[in-house]
């Protein structure tokens, strides 16, 4: 019986730093990006995340993908409001809730780190 309240006193904490750690993930915000600047506006819903980049007339993006684990795996496309007509596909690792990191892109993506504005 002591076992069974041990076990169950465990799992209780567990899920309860889980819950912590999700909730401690909310991305949503503006981001302030380096080393071209500009602005990203994160969106998170659940495991998904969408963002738009805004570099003014230079260039601007749209992405969405999947928040898994520390990593947030992306489809980006640039869009007309910007100079610029690339995409691909991006790796991005949150490394705590105020800097993201790029970790891998392809299609001439500029941005580097992010800082929770």
């Amino acid at each position: 019986m002591k076992l069974m309240r041990t076990a169950l006193l465990a799992l209780a904490l567990l899920l309860a730093l889980a819950g912590a750690r999700a909730s401690a993930q909310d991305l949503t915000g503006a981001w302030a990006a380096a080393p071209y600047g500009g602005t990203y506006y994160v969106r998170q819903i659940g495991s998904e995340v969408w963002w738009f980049g805004d570099g003014g007339s230079s260039w601007a993006n749209v992405a969405h993908g999947r928040l898994e684990g520390n990593r947030i795996r992306m489809q980006w496309a640039d869009v007309p409001r910007g100079g610029t007509q690339n995409f691909g596909e991006l790796e991005v690792v949150v490394e705590s809730p105020y800097r993201l990191v790029l970790r891998r892109a392809t299609g001439g993506f500029g941005a580097r780190v992010w800082t929770r504005q």
